[in-house]
């Protein structure tokens, strides 16, 4: 048989690349502590979580931030389409 391939992509989009960011940093923040909660929450407000991952050790942060996507609608297209380029998958779940 033939080798398969899927990629999962984890993805925050919205209208702008700042309020997908804002979105991101609840998302980030709630990652960041330990992921207390469930998935629907509780997180912090966009500015709040912000403030408080300035706080959070560089390297955790950007562990948390490789596998996520955030932006625009053009901006996220853009970065799947690189990840399907190098990857070749026969599938893409975007979570």
């Amino acid at each position: 048989p033939e080798p398969r391939c899927a990629v999962a992509i984890s993805v925050i989009c919205a209208r702008t690349d700042s309020t997908a960011s804002r979105l991101a940093a609840s998302f980030e923040h709630h990652l960041a502590s330990g992921g207390q909660g469930t998935v629907s929450g509780p997180f912090l407000a966009g500015a709040d979580a912000e403030a408080a991952l300035i706080s959070c050790a560089p390297g955790r942060l950007e562990a948390i931030r490789r596998p996520l996507i955030v932006g625009d609608p053009i901006r996220v297209q853009e970065a799947i389409g690189q990840i399907v380029e190098h990857y070749r998958p026969d599938e893409v779940v975007i979570q």
